[in-house]
């Protein structure tokens, strides 16, 4: 009834072992501290105690057990009484030997169960070091001082083997404008449990400064309290170059003063720029998604754009002067070329057309006239 009422009901039942021992003692010395009687019951309350306390258990308990014979032999009068008789005998042999057994088994029990539960968590840790030590992130874990707990192999990539040391400072590694930085986001998850994502610079070996996304999250450790911090990171500096470069050709592809147009393969509309929208009189939101036939304005016969496309898929490219409709209706001369992407197969993938409007003084600069059509509607 205490156990169930109590808070730690654990730490009851143990404190109740302490309470047996007093209580069996004083029993003993109510029957006379016969050597069958005190076997059985000084057998039972150290097993006990070894089990759940060890050393410090068996000489506790044995103590409390002494403890209790003495207080109740001195108040009703010590006597010794061996002799008892064949029915208490049997009993308290085969009781001490099925409490033995028991307990035994129990110990046997709970063993397989450690050694089946170690060997679970051998194989766990064994599959995320395999995946730790194989990945191409940097996987570290810092305390609530920045200083090194693990890091995973990749590190090693990076960073020289005298900065790649347990106990060391890992925020002496990074630039140290973003020293700060992470040291108070270390110390805001491992106050609060607050993740936290950073872009840090890293000085590499090769002496190149690397740029890394880390997304770092507090590590709990005993009673419920983060311990440590794990910080997962990420080279995304060749990914940031891309990026640079795609967003300056991107600029120069809207810059371009000649229109460009790229269809897939299917011929639908992929992408325009600024000039194609300023010469057409077309918006782009009208055009991409859509299919190149709805760009010609029929300014030339079908069989002209077929001809025109059959020899780009022939040749990989075709470029003559045209005349050509805006929106609006209104004629212009154009210089244009038509060229093919291919894919490793050979296959044509995109068609890439690039167009300028001629006037009076580009005329005699302009290519050779691949085909002319001067059919107005």
């Amino acid at each position: 009834m205490h156990s169930r009422r109590a808070a730690d009901p654990k730490r009851a039942e143990l404190n109740h072992l302490w309470l047996d021992s007093l209580l069996l003692g004083a029993w003993l010395a109510l029957f006379g501290f016969s050597e069958w009687i005190a076997f059985g019951l000084v057998l039972a309350t150290t097993q006990n105690s070894i089990v759940f306390r060890g050393l410090p258990g068996f000489v506790g308990s044995l103590f409390l057990f002494s403890v209790g014979a003495l207080l109740v032999g001195a108040t009703t009068g010590f006597r010794y009484e061996p002799e008892v008789g064949q029915a208490v005998f049997i009993l308290c042999m085969v009781g001490s030997l099925a409490y033995a057994w028991m307990i035994s088994y129990f110990v046997f029990h709970n063993s397989r169960k450690l050694a089946k539960a170690q060997k679970d968590v051998r194989r766990s840790e064994e599959r995320y070091r395999l995946i730790t030590e194989n990945v191409g992130d940097l996987v570290a874990l810092l305390d609530g001082e920045g200083r090194w707990v693990y890091f995973s192999p990749s590190h090693s990539l990076y960073l020289d083997d005298a900065a790649l040391r347990i106990g060391g400072d890992a925020y002496a590694c990074l630039a140290p404008e973003d020293r700060p930085r992470l040291a108070t986001a270390v110390q805001e998850a491992m106050a609060h449990g607050t993740p936290f994502e950073l872009r840090l610079h890293l000085p590499a070996r090769d002496g190149r400064t690397r740029l890394l996304k880390s997304i770092g999250r507090a590590v709990a450790g005993a009673m419920g309290f983060p311990a440590h911090v794990v910080i997962v990171s990420r080279d995304i500096s060749e990914l940031c170059d891309q990026q640079e470069r795609l967003e300056v050709a991107a600029h120069a592809f809207d810059e371009m003063t000649e229109a460009i147009m790229i269809c897939a393969a299917d011929g639908t509309v992929v992408t325009v720029n600024e000039a194609f929208c300023r010469i057409t009189g077309l918006a782009a939101g009208d055009v991409i998604g859509n299919s190149e036939r709805d760009t010609r304005l029929a300014c030339q016969p079908a069989a002209f754009y077929d001809e025109l496309y059959a020899t780009v898929e022939r040749e990989g490219r075709w470029t003559g002067t045209t005349w050509s409709r805006r929106k609006d209706g209104s004629l212009y001369r154009e210089w244009r070329n038509v060229s093919a992407i291919r894919d490793p197969a050979g296959n044509v993938t995109y068609f890439v057309s690039l167009f300028f409007e001629l006037d009076s003084r580009d005329a005699h600069t302009a290519p050779p006239v691949a085909h002319l059509a001067m059919r107005r509607r």
